[in-house]
């Protein structure tokens, strides 16, 4: 059918979308989102550098093992009061984040955003800027002074956070990294003083 035009992409971010907390027994649709796209190259963690490697390629959804690896993972997030942030198009979710609520780092002070997924179809709307900045207002509610990316190294992820003010991490969680040792692990200040 080819490619959408802007003006119907235009008039698809104009519709009114649902933003709501998911049930446990809604976790399952995590998995409906297309997280499809072009690849343009990778980036790796070189000591305290990161690199770039042009690498064009398509990710074709989510990989085999994926659901069967984090389901578990999600739902023990779910069950201690992690935070589940759906966008939704009518019934259908097209986006969400997730912010755990187990304290990380020496002193407690950080928060793993443990994913971030903008449907395919609904990308380059500033979606998925908005369901970073409302995982970045939760870590802040439970008074984190960190949000954790555990990112896909890919091109444009790694880029959407840095963006958003993310650099590297210097010293990784040993429990998040040997979960993803090919992730790039971030982090990102959230502004918060010690008095806060």
């Amino acid at each position: 059918m080819g490619e959408e035009s802007p003006y119907r992409r235009e008039r698809l971010f104009m519709r009114q979308l649902i933003a709501r907390e998911l049930s446990a027994d809604e976790l399952d649709r995590i998995w409906e989102i297309d997280r499809s796209e072009e690849i343009g190259g990778w980036y790796t963690v070189q000591g305290a550098d990161l690199h770039y490697q042009p690498e064009p390629q398509s990710l074709g959804g989510w990989p085999s093992g994926i659901r069967e690896k984090y389901a578990p993972i999600l739902a023990a997030c779910h069950a201690r009061g992690g935070w589940f942030h759906g966008l939704f198009d009518g019934d259908r979710l097209i986006g969400v984040a997730v912010v755990d609520s187990k304290p990380l780092g020496e002193q407690g002070q950080q928060r793993q955003l443990k994913l971030l997924y903008v449907d395919r179809a609904y990308r380059n709307g500033a979606l998925g800027k908005r369901l970073f900045a409302a995982a970045v207002a939760q870590a802040r509610r439970w008074g984190a002074r960190q949000l954790y990316v555990s990112s896909t190294p890919s091109e444009s992820t790694v880029r959407f956070y840095r963006r958003r003010g993310c650099y590297l991490n210097p010293e990784p969680d040993p429990e998040l990294y040997a979960l993803e040792p090919r992730d790039v692990h971030l982090l990102c200040d959230l502004g918060l003083s010690n008095d806060e």
